[in-house]
């Protein structure tokens, strides 16, 4: 599959997920990470590093706020160069997966 296409499939598969509210984001989430992302869909935070500072910034996200904004890392993991400025945040993020901020459960 080539890069173009793993986005589009990405793009589709979270295309229907609402965005959360800022209240359930998750109570270790830094308020810059929150500047950044505003009231933007996720499908605008391209690219990711003009809105997001850190690539660990996902693993603070409650189970909502994960599930929503992981396409955004994804697709950066895709079309960014440098792309390993994400790829430990998010595979931290999966990893510790059953340790959200807000007590729940991602799997």
């Amino acid at each position: 599959m080539k890069p173009g296409e793993l986005i589009t499939s990405i793009e589709e598969a979270f295309a229907d997920i609402d965005r959360p509210s800022i209240e359930a984001m998750g109570g270790y989430v830094e308020r810059q990470f929150l500047d950044g992302v505003r009231s933007r869909a996720w499908q605008e935070l391209r690219p990711l590093r003009q809105f997001v500072r850190g690539g660990g910034d996902i693993v603070l996200l409650s189970a909502k706020a994960y599930q929503y904004y992981l396409p955004a890392y994804l697709v950066a993991l895709i079309d960014e160069p440098a792309e390993e400025f994400y790829l430990n945040g998010v595979l931290d993020s999966v990893w510790y997966g059953s340790d959200r901020s807000d007590g729940s459960k991602l799997l």
